[in-house]
């Protein structure tokens, strides 16, 4: 019988991946959309499959999961990616995803990301892309840079648009400070450049 964070991982990138599969344009062409694009019907889906499961990560009661590569990168799913599914747009998946940060830099100092696949280690990196804070997308780019150089070269070209977005995060935050598309659900109040900047058609990515 499958533990759940290997049902979480494999709902995300499929079920018994072979190596070659994995290092395939094909692969991530099929994947993609599930991981990125924004589909209400596949919220609904992570929400009823999953959304227990998020609760209980957030509350703090799945930090055992941390002492393995595949255990963390689970509790990092649930708690970057499936609560941007779950709450789309509310502040609630945004002050989640803070959440996985530590989980996500615990992992990689431990070496888990080198344990895991190309495609995994997207999701370790990904909280450092979503974060409000310069230190955090710097790294961000440096984790991703380094992915790029690591995958195989018929990849090269998919792993290059990770990084091309990981930068764009990144200059938003050197320009902002913050994300302004995110503004509304904070109750923050834009400053003239940031309204300029979503009138003229800035974020999201």
């Amino acid at each position: 019988m499958k533990n759940r964070p290997d049902e979480i991982l494999e709902y995300w990138f499929g079920a018994d991946p072979k190596e070659q599969t994995w290092n395939s344009k094909l692969y991530f062409k099929a994947r993609i959309p599930l991981w990125f694009d924004a589909n209400p019907a596949v919220d609904a889906e992570i929400r009823e499959r999953f959304g227990a499961d998020v609760e209980q990560a957030a509350r703090g009661n799945l930090e055992h999961w941390r002492e393995d590569p595949r255990g963390a990168l689970a509790l990092t799913l649930l708690l970057d990616q499936f609560s941007m599914n779950i709450h789309r747009g509310a502040a609630r998946s945004f002050l989640q995803s803070t959440m996985a940060v530590p989980i996500a830099r615990e992992a990689i100092e431990r070496g888990f990301d080198q344990k895991v696949g190309h495609a995994e280690r997207v999701f370790f990196y990904l909280p450092f892309e979503h974060a409000e804070e310069l230190g955090l997308q710097e790294k961000s780019m440096e984790l991703f840079n380094r992915l790029l150089q690591d995958v195989p070269p018929q990849l090269r070209e998919t792993f290059d648009i990770f990084l091309d977005y990981a930068i764009r995060h990144h200059d938003v935050i050197r320009q902002f400070g913050r994300f302004p598309e995110r503004n509304a659900v904070f109750g923050r109040v834009p400053t003239p450049a940031e309204s300029r900047f979503l009138e003229q058609g800035g974020s999201p990515f």
